[in-house]
């Protein structure tokens, strides 16, 4: 893939999962392989939300730009600059109610205060952060 600004991604990742939600709505580049991944964790995600109950899940923040993530204290090394996160959070459901069932499909999982961090990395890794 080559590298598309997020209003030239347009349409679904997956049948619950649009470009839009995965990417900012900006016209910041989003890298080929950060699309790649960006279309292996949409699959995890339905997946979380068919083990929810089918509910849907409101993507709070995915594919960050450098800037962005700077811009909202993200780590350096950030999974979401690379595509392979999101923070996630669905109504009327318990972010430990959410993260529990995020753990039988995610290997890294953080729990927040406002959502929960899901993300690809390839060895297991919870965490609790009550940040607001």
């Amino acid at each position: 893939m080559g590298i598309f600004t997020a209003k030239q991604l347009a349409g679904h990742v997956t049948p619950h999962f649009t470009w839009g939600e995965m990417v900012d709505m900006h016209e910041s580049p989003v890298p080929g392989d950060a699309q790649q991944q960006i279309m292996k964790l949409c699959p995890k995600l339905e997946e979380l939300r068919k083990a929810i109950g089918n509910k849907p899940i409101n993507i709070n923040s995915g594919f960050r730009t450098l800037e962005e993530n700077t811009r909202l204290g993200g780590a350096k090394q950030s999974y979401h600059m690379r595509g392979m996160a999101a923070d996630i959070s669905v109504s009327g459901m318990s972010q430990a109610a959410l993260a529990a069932a995020a753990k039988k499909i995610f290997r890294g999982v953080i729990t927040y205060t406002a959502h929960v961090h899901v993300d690809l990395r390839t060895t297991e890794y919870f965490a609790t952060d009550n940040r607001p």
